[in-house]
């Protein structure tokens, strides 16, 4: 395997590290991106514990890279979903001999399977993370591997040892499933996301702005046909995914290309401060990363009812909910557009809502380590 090396003088460290060995089963390949956002967090992580093991089940080439001291990732790699399993199964068989306290897997489905074979072999506790609305009806009915995923994840979870979940409403779903302790833990979204004022509009176009990956679910033609009907409107996509090339033929066909552009994977941050609303239409979310950040940075926010949307709603007077057809999503970008009011004070009543949910760094990272520990206690 290729050995990688990196290095962070300038993570946090906290003032109880546990003498626990950790095994983090994830499908995220960014993980291997030095300095990206997933590896720092993985750096972190390491600060909680004596050792973090990381195995990635993703297809592509073996590799290892030793992210900090004590925090080492690997991947066996493969060329196809069955290959990457069983190559990660067998990286896990070779691992029994390992010191390992715990598991933690990332998702509750095939890797999810691997880490319960695995804890089960060692005889240890597992947690397992959702970050996914895997039981909502849009999940399920989307395709026969979403339902293989439901059912892997039904038996996965029930014999967890702990869940750890993002949301209020994931943990509601899991509780009609089992019984088994879950955490709720909403991901770490950094406050510092803060976009700086802008400037007044009063009779520029409304500036729009979607971030997302371009995957069917996320519905992003949904916004594009709304968008498509208000004029002195102007939409910014951020983000990338199979579904792009079709989302660009029908902006193309909608006559609309002077009016929606596509940017691809970037930092969001420079378009949150450049927008007005943000514009959300998925069909399910686990958590909804993007939302928070759109809200601290003082958008006004038209949504489907998903994610964190049910846990930062007050009073409805947050977030524009809409449904998943064009005509709602296009009601509610319009009820904006005419009304400036209600624009800036939906963006300032959003900010202020996601100011309370989120946490600081200290305290996630305190919580992240309560979360799993008590799978042994």
């Amino acid at each position: 395997m290729n050995m990688e090396s990196s290095t962070s003088s300038d993570v946090p460290q906290t003032t109880s590290k546990k003498p626990l060995s950790v095994l983090m089963l994830s499908g995220d390949a960014r993980i291997f991106e030095v300095g990206s956002s997933v590896a720092e967090r993985m750096i972190l992580y390491g600060t909680l514990f004596e050792n973090l093991l990381i195995v990635v089940v993703h297809r592509g080439e073996e590799r290892e890279l030793q992210l900090a001291p004590n925090v080492r990732v690997v991947t066996a790699g493969g060329k196809g979903k069955v290959s990457t399993f069983f190559k990660a199964r067998t990286l896990l068989g070779s691992l029994l001999g390992t010191e390992i306290d715990i598991v933690s897997t990332q998702d509750p489905f095939f890797i999810g399977l691997l880490g319960l074979n695995f804890a089960r072999k060692k005889d240890i506790p597992i947690q397992i993370q959702l970050h996914t609305d895997c039981f909502s009806l849009g999940f399920i009915c989307e395709s026969f591997q979403r339902l293989l995923e439901v059912c892997i994840a039904w038996y996965v979870l029930r014999n967890a040892s702990c869940i750890r979940v993002v949301s209020l409403r994931i943990q509601k779903s899991v509780r009609k499933v089992t019984q088994v302790s879950s955490t709720v833990l909403p991901l770490f979204v950094s406050r510092e996301v803060t976009a700086p004022a802008k400037n007044p509009r009063i009779t520029r176009a409304i500036r729009l702005v979607a971030v997302s990956r371009l995957t069917r679910e996320k519905r992003i033609n949904l916004i594009i046909d709304a968008v498509s009907k208000i004029p002195n409107t102007i939409l910014t996509i951020v983000g990338d995914g199979p579904e792009r090339l079709k989302l660009e033929k029908m902006v193309i066909q909608k006559g609309v290309g002077s009016r929606v552009h596509f940017v691809g994977w970037q930092d969001p941050t420079p378009y949150y401060a450049e927008a007005d609303v943000f514009v959300h239409a998925s069909r399910y979310e686990g958590y909804g990363v993007a939302i928070i950040e759109a809200a601290l940075s003082g958008l006004a926010i038209v949504a489907t009812d998903v994610g964190i949307v049910q846990d930062i709603i007050k009073d409805e007077d947050s977030v524009l909910v809409v449904d998943g057809t064009v005509q709602s999503i296009q009601r509610g970008i319009e009820r904006l557009v005419l009304d400036n009011n209600l624009l800036n004070a939906l963006g300032v009543r959003a900010k202020q809502e996601a100011l309370n949910h989120t946490q600081r760094l200290e305290k996630y990272l305190s919580c992240y380590q309560e979360a799993l520990t008590k799978c042994i206690t």
